[in-house]
């Protein structure tokens, strides 16, 4: 049987995890959207300008490569996306914290929308959930076995998943 005290922990977790994903999603957009305007300018000074000078063709690359990331990764609705998520498990958050003692068809309730958010929410990013799941154990004071993550997971665990490298 799923507790208030389970639901608490997944929701913090939970908010952690999309908060720290949106924010990082958000900067990386802003990035491309500044290398997008820059190799703009460059493919438009090696249009009008009268020598092809590397630094244009090297703009116009930097364009071409960021317009096919942002084709593929679709960064703003990413974005988006998580902060809906950050959105739904605040408000959840807020009904476990103003509910000392839940009945059961409340708890059931929020496992209910838990499963739904995951549902949408499939490509998570394992090392960084590790992550969240040690910070909110230290954050709520909680004894338990923390996830080992090295250097090179936490420095890129929001770029790749790691999903055979994490353990308990």
């Amino acid at each position: 049987m799923t507790t208030r005290a389970d639901m608490l922990f997944i929701f913090e977790m939970s908010a952690r995890y999309h908060r720290r994903r949106a924010s990082f999603l958000d900067v990386t957009s802003s990035l491309m959207s500044l290398a997008t305007v820059i190799g703009g300018a460059g493919a438009f000074l090696s249009l009008i300008g009268g020598e092809n000078t590397l630094v244009a063709k090297v703009a116009t690359l930097v364009l071409t490569v960021v317009g096919a990331i942002q084709v593929i990764f679709r960064i703003d609705t990413a974005a988006a996306s998580h902060k809906q998520w950050l959105t739904r498990f605040l408000r959840l958050l807020y009904e476990v914290r103003s509910t000392p003692s839940p009945p059961d068809e409340m708890i059931n309730r929020w496992v209910l929308e838990r499963y739904e958010i995951e549902a949408e929410c499939i490509g998570e990013m394992r090392a960084l959930q590790a992550d969240c799941y040690n910070r909110t154990m230290s954050a709520m004071q909680l004894e338990g076995s923390p996830y080992k993550l090295r250097w090179w997971q936490r420095a890129f665990c929001q770029v790749w998943s790691f999903e055979s490298s994490v353990s308990g």
